[in-house]
């Protein structure tokens, strides 16, 4: 699936990602990427994020939204 994702932080700035998704089974979901270019500018809190096909506005996964709630409590 093509998946790509963007993420707001509380200090406004936004940073995107997307689906590594390979047929061997390895690979990292968009907001995982998207999460990834964040802790790069050393912040944690997520005010928005989204992640989307080509049809659609999707839910994050449950390891998604497990990174999420480990990263800060306020997310």
């Amino acid at each position: 699936m093509k998946v790509s994702a963007a993420l707001r932080t509380c200090s406004g700035q936004v940073h995107t990602g997307i689906c590594l998704d390979l047929p061997c089974g390895l690979g990292a979901c968009a907001e995982y990427a998207a999460v990834a270019e964040m802790l790069k500018t050393g912040e944690t809190d997520i005010e928005e994020i989204v992640a989307v096909d080509r049809h659609r506005i999707l839910s994050p996964c449950g390891r998604c939204r497990e990174l999420l709630v480990q990263l800060s409590a306020a997310n």
